[in-house]
């Protein structure tokens, strides 16, 4: 994330983690513009990638208890 800057120190693991899991999607800079507000569409994809990730896991790298 080339804007991980913007996002509070509070929060920089829980997007780290969203990241990896392939939930967060970045524009073209590689920025997710952590600032500006989250339209219905881009929470829709959020909720849906979400939803699809025990199906496109690799229960080798990611162990959930």
């Amino acid at each position: 994330m080339t804007d991980r800057h913007l996002i509070s120190d509070k929060y920089v693991n829980h997007f780290e983690l969203a990241d990896a899991l392939g939930l967060i999607t970045k524009n073209e800079n590689g920025e997710i513009q952590p600032q500006k507000s989250v339209t219905t569409a881009q929470l829709a994809i959020y909720i849906c990638n979400l939803v699809n990730l025990p199906n496109v896991m690799d229960n080798d790298k990611f162990m959930i208890s």
